[in-house]
């Protein structure tokens, strides 16, 4: 039997080569408007999934719909219980884009630390005197505090820790089954004592109605005064009006935000006009290897559940159980 996989925005090769090579057609469209996603999906059996809304319509409209695969580890952008409803797998990749956004966080905490976007300018202005004027902070010593404490928020704490001895202070609300991150890091369920103690605060969690505007100005008032904010996780857990205060009052150092609660983020954001925010452009997991695992990993799962498998990543398996 052949079936059919709709990709609505382009992946790397090694996503599409795999599926090719397993048998499957790939309708790949470069088409993300919901009245294109209907029309398209009509006759596809998997979706594999990147950043474009899929709401509740979209399974709607698929009547042959076995399966969504996202490019990435969070899926906030597809409505899940519509995907249930409709007897449709959502899987994530979640360990794909691990290193890169690690690395991604890390290079942030250091052009936060090192002042790096002023001193950049002024270099490029002629301002050879700036090395004087703008110090920034070794890393060494300083207590980083993550807020999230999955994959990719250990994998940072590993990256500080053994890289630049840094103290970790791990949060999450439960203490972690596997704890061979004691190795590297200290753990509490203490909220508070995160935001107190941090130097640097990096958040590493899904967006969820539980963490939605989480880190408001009570949490920002909370922190050190002269702390660095680090989010690339997702733009809607900052209420970016209380960090835009927290900024421009000075109270926090600085803040690198690779996340925005509106994507593109558009010009006119306050934080834009800030001297000490750096922003990136949602791309902290945007490397060649992570492109690539990414597109593999996401048609490995359609492959897996097409083919009568159980997906090795699904988020609503346990809606469903009787549907595969």
């Amino acid at each position: 039997m052949s079936y059919k996989v709709l990709i609505p925005q382009d992946i790397s090769d090694a996503g599409k080569n795999f599926l090719r090579e397993h048998g499957y057609e790939l309708l790949i469209t470069g088409r993300t408007e919901l009245s294109d996603l209907c029309r398209d999906v009509r006759d596809c059996n998997a979706i594999l999934a990147r950043t474009c809304p899929y709401p509740a319509e979209v399974f709607c409209c698929a009547p042959k719909l076995k399966c969504i695969a996202r490019h990435g580890s969070g899926y906030d952008n597809v409505d899940v219980e519509a995907a249930s409803r409709a007897g449709v797998y959502v899987c994530t990749t979640p360990d794909a884009p691990v290193i890169s956004v690690a690395e991604h966080t890390m290079l942030l905490i250091l052009a936060c630390a090192r002042n790096l976007p002023h001193i950049n300018t002024q270099t490029h202005n002629g301002n050879w005197s700036c090395r004087n004027e703008a110090r920034g902070y070794e890393l060494y010593g300083k207590t980083l505090g993550i807020i999230g404490f999955g994959s990719i928020g250990r994998t940072v704490a590993r990256m500080a820790h053994f890289g630049f001895g840094m103290r970790v202070l791990g949060y999450s609300r439960s203490m972690p089954s596997d704890k061979t991150f004691l190795a590297y890091a200290e753990h509490t369920s203490c909220l508070d004592e995160v935001l107190e103690q941090a130097d640097i605060l990096s958040v590493h969690l899904p967006s969820t109605p539980q963490t939605k505007g989480m880190f408001n100005k009570a949490c920002f008032s909370k922190m050190k005064k002269g702390s660095i904010f680090i989010n690339t996780s997702r733009g809607d857990i900052a209420a970016e009006a209380d960090l835009y205060e927290a900024l421009k009052s000075r109270h926090l150092h600085m803040a690198a935000l690779d996340v925005f609660a509106q994507e593109p983020c558009i010009l006119s954001n306050p934080l834009l006009t800030l001297d000490n925010l750096i922003a990136t452009p949602h791309n902290a997991a945007l490397t060649y290897e992570a492109m690539d695992r990414m597109g593999l990993m996401a048609a490995e799962e359609i492959h897996r559940v097409l083919s009568g498998q159980e997906p090795r990543h699904p988020v609503n398996a346990k809606e469903f159980p009787h549907c595969f």
